[in-house]
């Protein structure tokens, strides 16, 4: 694979989100396998997730999806977040919990502010950099909903790092810039799975940087166009 390949320290790694994200690839293969059709749609691709991640006998027969708690749809400052998810220690701290964001992802547009590339930058990342969602921990995660055929790491080190650099406007009429201070870089995550990412950023209101976890999943076999 031509792509950049981050060397990280521990310092960089939760190593309880790393657990919620295999439990997500975990997902992801579930649904290939069941070999459903999706409709090209974010919400109802995210609630296809939320089937296994919210059903109790899949969870315990995919540690360590059991560990955690999954949420949709949740509070989060002035917006809602994708998915919330509560780890065991949430009984002693009400801010205990991770927060994901969902986001399509296709060939159109993939270099322009107004391409779901941008959506995912501009009302994606850059939600977790100006405090819009919270980063317990200091960390957070992204779920891009691959629709179209694409070479994924292309897409994600080549055009996304690119619009990562740029200011843009968001959703809200704000400007909002991703703080870049490691781009997307190719991990492995699972030996099964290649689409695994990290990125850095500094948080805008605060003295402190977030690590970012994305996965890119292929849907496009089986979205309906």
């Amino acid at each position: 694979m031509n792509t950049l390949r981050f060397e990280y320290t521990q310092e960089y790694i939760d190593t309880e989100f790393c657990k919620v994200c295999r439990g997500c690839i975990m997902v992801y293969n579930s649904i290939i396998e069941s070999q459903c059709s999706l409709s090209n749609n974010e919400n109802l691709i995210r609630n296809e997730f939320m089937k296994y991640l919210k059903n109790s006998q899949y969870k315990h027969t995919h540690s360590p999806l059991n560990d955690f708690y999954f949420d949709k749809e949740v509070p989060e400052q002035d917006g809602r977040a994708d998915i919330k998810v509560l780890t065991r220690n949430c009984f002693e701290d009400d801010d205990a919990y991770y927060i994901i964001e969902c986001k399509r992802l296709d060939n159109i547009n993939t270099t322009g502010i107004a391409g779901l590339n941008a959506e995912y930058v501009k009302n994606g990342i850059c939600r977790f950099v100006t405090g819009f969602y919270s980063t317990y921990n200091d960390c957070c995660g992204m779920l891009g909903f691959v629709a179209d055929k694409m070479d994924i790491h292309k897409n994600t080190c080549g055009a996304i790092n690119e619009l990562m650099v740029q200011t843009m406007t968001n959703d809200k009429g704000i400007e909002v810039n991703a703080n870049v201070t490691i781009p997307l870089t190719n991990i492995i995550m699972d030996n099964t799975f290649y689409y695994s990412y990290i990125s850095r950023h500094r948080h805008e209101n605060e003295n402190r940087e977030i690590t970012m976890y994305h996965l890119m999943f292929d849907f496009s076999d089986i979205v309906i166009k």
